[in-house]
């Protein structure tokens, strides 16, 4: 058998509204139902607002967009006008000249290694640099005093190295002369060369019976007035190579007087052509 207990809470509750005036509940029931409305119109706000806001922010980014669309219409179209403008300022403006710099440079590398004549030993880091400069700047069917071939340039070399106990290039100035249809450089040199009892032996053989004038040649040297030319193909690569020595003057510089220049030059084995011409001495 259960035994029903009695509800206090309620039983005061029950009490307390049959106690409590009418109009006392109602109140508390207007100011629930306020609280209940102010709650739900800042739910509303809210919701108002932040449609206000999103509105607002999609019209933003419309502007935006709108901005950043012309900007790029109007940036293509400046574009295209510049472009345009470039190309007439090409056309308009004339091609650089040509400065002939890369010719000028092979000329005054040629006179800055050889200042000293030839080295002929082939072991020589500096016999290796200067043929290797000939081979690269020289046509290998360069025409010099008359000949075609390297092999007349490198020739030369030797002779003058073997034939003289010091040799000194001296470059003046070198320049261009001409640009078509060939560039060619122009130099003005001098060469200092100091004359051994072997120089008399190959250029002049005629006076080793004329001990007086050999004994007044050896270790004297005899200054060379020199103009060459380069001529290059289009390649920027030497195809001829001339060159013309005042051997008169210079003989005359030396000697100081002229019976002993025409004794000397009577049968000088160096031609205007600044070859050194040898003569084969067997029947």
């Amino acid at each position: 058998m259960m035994v029903h207990r009695p509800n206090f809470a309620m039983e005061a509750a029950i009490v307390y509204a049959m106690k409590t005036p009418q109009v006392v509940i109602d109140i508390e029931m207007a100011k629930r139902a306020a609280a209940i409305r102010k709650v739900l119109m800042k739910k509303a706000t809210r919701r108002n607002q932040s449609k206000i806001n999103q509105r607002r922010y999609r019209a933003q980014q419309k502007c935006t967009t709108d901005l950043l669309n012309q900007t790029v219409i109007q940036l293509r179209t400046d574009v295209a006008r510049m472009e345009g403008r470039l190309e007439t300022m090409k056309l308009a403006i004339p091609p650089p000249l040509r400065t002939f710099e890369p010719e000028c440079n092979v000329a005054n590398e040629y006179f800055r290694m050889f200042v000293y004549g030839y080295n002929l030993d082939p072991a020589c880091a500096q016999h290796t640099t200067q043929f290797d400069f000939l081979n690269s700047t020289m046509s290998p069917d360069l025409v010099i005093m008359g000949n075609v071939g390297l092999d007349k340039l490198l020739q030369q070399w030797v002779l003058y190295v073997n034939t003289f106990e010091a040799f000194h290039m001296e470059l003046h100035q070198a320049h261009v002369v001409s640009f078509s249809p060939n560039v060619v450089v122009h130099a003005q040199t001098t060469l200092h060369l100091r004359i051994s009892r072997k120089s008399i032996q190959l250029l002049f053989p005629h006076l080793l019976n004329n001990e007086p004038l050999t004994q007044k040649l050896i270790g004297r040297v005899l200054h060379l007035y020199s103009q060459q030319h380069f001529i290059f193909d289009h390649h920027g690569v030497v195809q001829e190579l001339g060159t013309f020595v005042n051997t008169t003057l210079a003989l005359v510089n030396l000697l100081g007087n002229l019976d002993d220049v025409l004794a000397v030059i009577g049968d000088f084995h160096l031609g205007e052509n600044a070859e050194i011409v040898v003569v084969s001495t067997d029947d």
